[in-house]
């Protein structure tokens, strides 16, 4: 017999496990269970996985808390084991209700341990008896079950950032919003922005699936755990096809490998190794389950003079499969760029949010590190951060590696301390390498070269794969000698031959932003553009400084691109600087200015905007009037009305749906405005009042048919169909 291996619950567990152990080992039994004294320069769940790959036996703890607990550590554990295909014996403590055993293991022959005697030895007697192979499956995809599950446990093995698999909540996806409305979390159902009311909340990613007609979208922020969640999911599938090939098959696929241009079928073949035939008869009959990962990290590219769009092309080529059951992941942001940029449809049922961390899970999570847990209860900032799972995990690294009072010295704003913690990954890894060998760069070596790499990544709009060809752009020599120090480091992970990627797209940002605000320094013109492009797409909060002096800076060009970073980072620390661009010599800034103003919406700006739409160029003008709509301040209508007169139709346009957006407050100014003497300002009037859907005013209007403006006497016409009939004519 090999070692047994112990799995619990250190919420209510620990005691039971401690005296199992001590009970095996005084009866000759090896024993293997997690006390957490492990390496801390190492994956503490690497080598759990590790003990329970060489177990002979794995015995399951079932304590009252896993009743309702789907986030526990034991979850991981069992699914793991049931991929190693490993023996799993459930152990019942007192007041486990046998009715409430949890899915993965209540069709196993459980021990009764109410009588602990009488357990041990039903317990022991087992442990004796010879072990039986698992079923061999007669699955005609058994090979690629076994190639898949290998795969998942590898990727959720290797990497530092994927420490412990949470099983993470999740919230039905919000709508996308228009006029600057409060985003809300609803469900997506067929049509995508149909709002709806309801909120719904799905404990485990199966429920959502299951919800959506098995046809869904999984969102989330950088770092809040798509992948870990897909291919836990992945591995449960594979488990599950194992155990009954009447299953569906899980197909997984990385989408960052599609090229843009093979047809889907041959992709996936390339991807699996399965026939190209057998998937088409299984995605034909929705026999397979395909689980894509990552639809942002396909590029945006330039080719042959036109901008191409590999995330909207994916999205049309998935039309094909158009009831297979499908689940993809994506960055939340990037999704709602596509749907606001590109206006496409989405071939899928519906789309979940992934929830961030609630207290619960962080708490179960860091049972190991009370000290953590005290320190992040009694700092609210600090416990925010660690509601995203990556930055959690390496929370619990920095904590480990600097002792228990390591995080009060860390600045508390959020973009500091996220980087300060990624610092410490960063020499932590450096320090573990050294002392097994001499390392060949310095730190500040690393951070000027990958931190180059992901800039000018970032610049050729391919965020994700890091060519070979890229690192000799940065480094005329020895650019293979660095890309294997680098991987040796856990900074950036092989794809396939001469294609790799960083460990993480907020590991790519903590190296991109330093490089970034130094480059806006650069003599080089070009260079200081594409810093400040990079800034905008990353959105960090720590460029506010270096981009609010380069708003001073002698190149028109440089200024704008300024001024649509801090838009981007959205930080009311850059609305003065911004307010004084308005007055800048050149429109473009000056529009990019009131653009800016209008995304951080900070009501100490409307004043400076409202004097902007005076500006002798239209597009600051039009722009300043939609920042003043999203800021949303009524002392702005007044002001705006009087654009209804505004010799461009473009800027008049714009200038009424802006008044519309204020609903309510705008009806008393526009009622007032439906009987000025100028007609632009009553035609601008009604329609402003037909935005806003104002039926009341019905009556108010009327009169207007008899106006002596025909302009006016037509607009009126269409307005009292559209409100009295409620269709949408084409405005006259």
């Amino acid at each position: 017999m090999g070692f047994v291996f112990i799995s619990y619950s250190w919420f209510d567990g620990k005691d039971f496990a401690e005296k199992l152990y001590e009970t095996l080992r005084a009866n000759g039994v090896p024993v293997w269970r997690d006390k957490r004294n492990l390496n801390p320069y190492q994956d503490f769940s690497a080598m759990i996985e590790g003990a329970i790959k060489q177990a002979s036996h794995i015995l399951v703890v079932l304590s009252p808390s896993l009743v309702d607990d789907e986030d526990s550590f034991v979850r991981r554990e069992i699914l793991y084991a049931q991929g190693c295909q490993k023996p799993i014996i459930p152990i019942l403590l007192p007041g486990f209700p046998q009715g409430k055993i949890p899915t993965l293991v209540n069709h196993l022959t459980w021990i009764d341990f109410n009588d602990y005697q009488r357990g041990m030895s039903i317990l022991l007697e087992r442990l004796r008896q010879p072990l039986t192979a698992y079923q061999t499956s007669l699955d005609l995809f058994r090979d690629h079950l076994e190639e898949l599950n290998a795969y998942i446990l590898e990727e959720l093995r290797r990497t530092v950032f994927n420490a412990q698999v949470l099983t993470l909540r999740m919230l039905d996806a919000p709508e996308a919003v228009e006029k600057a409305k409060p985003i809300a979390y609803q469900s997506r159902r067929a049509g995508w922005f149909v709002d709806h009311d309801t909120r719904v909340e799905f404990g485990t990613l199966e429920r959502a699936f299951e919800f959506h007609g098995r046809r869904l979208l999984l969102l989330g922020e950088p770092g809040a755990g798509k992948t870990t969640t897909l291919l836990a999911y992945a591995q449960q599938l594979v488990n599950a096809r194992l155990q009954n090939s009447d299953h569906p098959l899980p197909i997984y696929a990385p989408i960052h490998t599609w090229d843009g241009k093979m047809p889907l079928l041959d992709w996936l073949a390339g991807v699996t190794d399965l026939e190209r035939h057998d998937l088409q008869v299984l995605l034909e009959t929705d026999r397979a389950v395909l689980l894509l990962d990552g639809l942002d990290e396909l590029p945006v590219r330039m080719e042959g003079g036109q901008t191409t769009d590999y995330r909207v092309a994916f999205m049309a080529a998935l039309e094909q499969f158009g009831t297979t059951p499908l689940l993809i992941t994506c960055r939340y942001n990037n999704f709602e760029a596509i749907m606001r940029d590109q206006h496409v449809m989405v071939p899928l049922n519906g789309a979940v949010l992934l929830k961030p961390l609630s207290n619960r899970q962080i708490e179960i999570y860091l049972e190991p590190l009370p000290g953590l847990w005290e320190a992040l209860s009694a700092d609210l900032q600090l416990m925010e951060l660690a509601r995203t799972p990556l930055i959690l995990t390496l929370l619990t690294v920095a904590y480990q590696d600097a002792g228990e009072h390591a995080l009060w010295t860390l600045d508390n704003r959020t973009g500091l301390l996220r980087d300060q913690v990624f610092k410490v990954y960063v020499t932590k890894r450096y320090e573990f390498e050294q002392v097994i060998a001499p390392l060949s760069y310095t730190i500040g070596q690393i951070y000027l070269i990958l931190g180059q790499v992901a800039m000018t990544s970032l610049l050729w709009g391919n965020e994700q794969e890091l060519e070979l060809s890229l690192f000799r752009h940065v480094l005329s020599e020895n650019a293979d000698e660095f890309i294997e120090f680098a991987v040796r480091l856990h900074y950036i992970r092989p794809v396939r031959q001469g294609v790799y990627r960083f460990m993480h797209g907020l590991l790519r940002d903590h190296f991109a932003v330093p490089y970034c605000m130094s480059s806006l320094n650069d003599k080089n013109t070009v260079v200081r553009h594409g810093a400040a492009l990079v800034l905008a797409k990353i959105g960090d909060a720590r460029a506010v400084e270096p981009l609010t002096l380069a708003l001073r800076d002698e190149s028109a060009g440089m200024r704008k691109l300024a001024a649509s970073a801090l838009g981007e980072i959205g930080d009311v620390r850059a609305v003065g600087a911004l307010k004084t661009a308005l007055d800048d010599s050149d429109k473009w800034v000056r529009s990019e200015a009131a653009i800016a103003l209008g995304k951080i919406a900070d009501p100490s700006s409307v004043d400076a905007l409202i004097e902007a739409l005076h500006d002798s160029d239209k597009s600051v003008c039009a722009n300043a009037a939609v920042a003043l709509g999203r800021i949303g301040d009524s002392v702005a209508i007044e002001p705006l009305l009087h654009l209804f007169t505004n010799e461009d139709e473009w800027v008049r346009r714009r200038v009424i749906l802006t008044v519309a957006e204020f609903g309510e407050p705008a009806l008393e100014r526009l009622s007032h405005a439906l009987e000025d003497e100028q007609a632009l300002i009553r035609q601008g009037a009604i329609v402003a009042l037909v935005e806003i859907g104002a039926r009341q005013m019905v009556t108010t209007m009327k009169p207007l048919l008899e106006d002596a403006d025909e302009g006016v006497r037509a607009t009126v016409v269409w307005a009292l169909e559209q409100l009295e009939h409620d269709t949408t004519p084409e405005q006259p």
